[in-house]
């Protein structure tokens, strides 16, 4: 009669977890909400709501004003307002 021989029983190996890939920072470029005010042509330098405007313009933050005066500028004939974003650093 022939011996059989049984096979070991396997060992059980635990399996090593693949790495997890982290998700690729995206660039988070925040923008804020302004106001670009300059005055309109053949006016030098004109002065509202606490803010002096010529003809080249500046932007002001929308959280540097108060709706009050946000309205007055809105409202304000001597000047062109225009709603524009600004990249945050």
């Amino acid at each position: 009669m022939a011996t059989v021989k049984k096979a070991a029983p396997k060992k059980k190996v635990a399996k090593k977890a693949a790495p997890k890939k982290k998700a690729a920072a995206k660039p988070q470029r925040k923008e804020i909400d302004a106001l670009y005010i300059k005055t309109k042509p053949g006016v030098a330098s004109f002065r509202r709501a606490g803010h002096k405007f010529d003809e080249q313009g500046h932007g002001i933050a929308l959280d540097a004003l108060n709706k009050e005066q946000i309205k007055q500028l809105k409202d304000e004939k001597n000047l062109i307002v225009e709603a524009v974003t600004i990249p945050a650093e």
